[in-house]
C-alpha cells in the first residue's frame, strides 16, 4: 500500500552533518513556509557554516560526500536508474538577486 513498514517518516527539510573525513557528525532538520525552502535552507545551512568555521577558527563541518547522497546511491531490485531525491532547491530563491540555482555544486 506505499506504507514503510518500519514507520520511518520521509519529509524533507533535514540532513547529515559530516567532517571532511567522512564521519557522520548528527543532523539538522528544519520546517517553515515550504518543504523545497526547508530543504534548501538546511543544506545551504550546512554548507554556510562549514565555510564559516573554515574560515575562523578551523572547524570541520560539511553535508554529505557527494558519493553517500541518496540521488547517487541506485535502489536494489528497482528497474532501470531509479534513485531517491536528497535535496530540492527553488530556482531563483531570493528576493533582490540574480544567483539561480544555490545549491549547485556544494
Amino acid at each position: 500500500t506505499g506504507r514503510i513498514a518500519n514507520g520511518i517518516q520521509i519529509f524533507p527539510g533535514s540532513v547529515p552533518i559530516y567532517d571532511s573525513t567522512g564521519n557522520l557528525l548528527g543532523g539538522i532538520g528544519v520546517s517553515g513556509d515550504g518543504v523545497d525552502q526547508d530543504d534548501m535552507i538546511s543544506f545551504l545551512g550546512v554548507h554556510n557554516a562549514g565555510v564559516l568555521l573554515r574560515a575562523t577558527i578551523q572547524g570541520d563541518v560539511a553535508n554529505a560526500p557527494i558519493a553517500r547522497r541518496a540521488d547517487k546511491i541506485p535502489l536494489p531490485g528497482q528497474p532501470g536508474n531509479v534513485r531517491l531525491s536528497y535535496i530540492r532547491c527553488p530556482f531563483s530563491p531570493f528576493i533582490d538577486s540574480n544567483e539561480q540555482s544555490p545549491c549547485n555544486g556544494k
